[in-house]
């Protein structure tokens, strides 16, 4: 009978294993699941279940709002598990199964070591207490004509070396007021990229523990938000970490904005999550980080007319709902040609038209054709895939996730808004 086991990581939170010693295990954020995480807001409350059969355990997610994914790749029915599989959750919590047979179980404990019988034909070595005493004695000797030695090699070399520097020096203080200063030369192979001309409000390296302190949550917050987005593992550089906290004091000003979020709740959970299949907390991060919130003319998405218009959505609305249903449909066209895995390309190519997202792409695929290299996103903007404009709105769009997501880590007295999803 196999034994299977589940190690638990949550962001936050220990990493503990869980038997999995009955038939079927559910998972979920409500009471009554086999194992319950109660504390991430995006596990259902019936998420999963894994089931053991003839031929195996097997995982199934219950139609869930967030998703579940096995190695990075969604489950739309069942799947078969194998020992080693990484099964994320609504994209924050994982769950690494690993499942041993009896068979394998046994095979895998190594025999203890045997003893060897002494050989008849083996003869003795010296006598143990004058073996030691020689061995002592002649390191002894060796060891002090080893340092005699190098010692008169420092001593003569510090002696050449003297009279070298003293000519340099002599030679340098003739000819310095002749001197011109000397070119940097780059020996690389390649010539650096461009890198478009983006200044934060905040310096790039930290100049005191508060700084390293803010940079360090500052990147764990916007790696969580990832997470809950696509479940691949983003790098985040610390320059780009410094240019999203360079963004964050914008938003650490919009007070006020739950209530005005809350207002677009309905329209987003319809548009954006029934209709259009996006993760909700997109939504929410997209409009904080364009208007905070604020509307204009009943918009709070800042699109241009020329967007809206491509949509032909029958807006005759004028509302929240109206205004949301653009752009769910305007961002649903743009996730169709980057791709879940791809988010942060959607927000550097929000408000351009599609075919200028489609030039974007080109160039993703010619500096990264093994699609490895995109989850770097600052090493994508030096090879010049993005820039200016570009990289600017995802600095701010993680500025803002990472505010309204954990609003009293910033000083705000605000809930956040994932209590809205």
């Amino acid at each position: 009978m196999p034994y299977a086991t589940l190690i638990v990581s949550q962001p936050g939170r220990k990493t503990v294993r869980v038997e999995l010693s009955n038939g079927v295990a559910s998972i979920g954020r409500a009471e009554g699941n086999s194992l319950r995480l109660k504390y991430d807001r995006n596990v259902s409350r019936r998420h999963a279940e894994i089931t053991l059969r003839e031929d195996g355990y097997w995982l199934c997610d219950l139609t869930t709002r967030n998703g579940t994914t096995v190695n990075g790749n969604f489950v739309e029915n069942e799947h078969k598990l194998v020992n080693g599989d990484v099964i994320a959750l609504g994209g924050t919590s994982t769950l690494q199964f690993s499942c041993e047979t009896e068979t394998t179980a046994n095979e895998n404990v190594e025999p203890p070591a045997l003893e060897k019988e002494p050989s008849e034909n083996i003869s003795p070595g010296p006598e143990p207490e004058k073996s030691k005493l020689a061995l002592t004695v002649f390191g002894i000797a060796g060891g002090l004509a080893v340092i005699a030695i190098f010692l008169g090699v420092l001593f003569v070399a510090g002696l050449l070396t003297s009279g070298k520097s003293q000519k340099v020096v002599s030679q340098n203080a003739n000819t310095r007021s002749e001197a011109t200063p000397l070119p940097t030369i780059d020996d690389s192979d390649e010539a650096p990229s461009p890198t478009p001309q983006l200044e934060p409000t905040t310096e790039t390296v930290p100049d005191s523990e508060e700084d390293t302190k803010r940079l360090t949550t500052d990147s764990g917050n916007a790696q969580i938000l990832a997470a809950k987005i696509s479940p691949k593992n983003y790098k985040f550089d610390p320059a780009f970490v410094a240019l999203i906290g360079g963004y964050v004091n914008d938003y650490k000003s919009a007070g006020g904005y739950y209530g005005r979020a809350r207002k677009y709740r309905d329209a987003i959970d319809k548009e954006f999550v029934n209709v259009q299949g996006l993760p909700p907390v997109f939504g929410y991060v997209m409009a904080m980080s364009r208007t905070r919130f604020l509307e204009n003319s009943g918009d709070v998405w800042n699109l241009q007319n020329s967007i809206v218009k491509s949509e032909r959505v029958g807006l005759s609305e004028t509302d929240a709902t109206g205004s949301t249903k653009v752009a769910a449909s305007y961002i649903r066209a743009l996730w169709d040609v980057f791709g879940r895995e791809g988010f942060m390309y959607v927000v550097a190519c929000y408000g351009m038209s599609l075919d200028e997202a489609g030039e974007v792409q080109q160039r993703l695929e010619a500096k990264d054709p093994t699609g490895e290299g995109r989850y770097d996103f600052w090493r994508m903007k030096n090879a010049g895939v993005v820039k200016g404009e570009q990289v600017e709105r995802v600095a701010r769009f993680f500025a803002a996730g990472i505010v309204i997501e954990n609003p009293q880590q910033y000083g705000l007295n605000e809930p956040s808004v994932s209590t809205l999803y």
